[in-house]
């Protein structure tokens, strides 16, 4: 178990290192690998490897969910290759972005305010309309190994991804 710790998340799912995965495979690659390292499986056995099964577990849990968000995917596909964003601290953006973010944002308030179901969902669909153009051109940039480009479009990913988490979480209140 301790080998499969040290793969990364592509090796441990026995996928190439693209961003452009086949999300059907790791599915049923994870579920292959908790069918096999699940801790139910192993609650007889000694505490070491009890634990250890445990924490692949974990460890297969975090790979599936890196690896299934096109935005953590990304994250870490740039991560394996040295390159690090921090989406928390570089937030420096066009003034149009800025201001198109502004308005979504006074939509999704009025949207939530009034309780209005619809417009909830029309914004929800622009925003998933917007990330889906978004993760095709990250696709783009890494296919064509233009690293130095994909920078601004995923943290305006992490944008779309988090106003989509507000709008999911104000329909989940109405």
């Amino acid at each position: 178990m301790d080998k499969l710790l040290k793969l990364n998340f592509f090796e441990l799912f026995s996928i190439e290192p693209i961003f452009n995965i086949n999300l059907e495979q790791i599915q049923n690659n994870m579920r292959e690998l908790q069918k096999q390292y699940h801790p139910d499986k192993y609650s007889n056995q000694a505490i070491e490897v009890a634990n250890q099964s445990l924490i692949l577990s974990s460890y297969i849990n975090e790979a599936y969910r890196t690896l299934a968000s096109p935005l953590l995917r990304a994250l870490y596909l740039l991560k394996l290759r040295g390159v690090e964003i921090d989406l928390v601290h570089e937030t420096k953006f066009s003034h149009a972005f800025l201001l198109e973010q502004i308005e979504v944002r006074e939509a999704i308030d009025e949207a939530r305010d009034n309780q209005d179901f619809d417009q909830l969902l029309a914004i929800e669909n622009k925003l998933q309309a917007k990330e889906q153009k978004l993760v095709q051109q990250v696709d783009e940039l890494f296919t064509n190994d233009k690293l130095e480009l994909i920078i601004e479009p995923i943290k305006q990913l992490s944008f779309y991804v988090k106003l989509q988490q507000l709008v999911a979480s104000s329909i989940a209140e109405i």
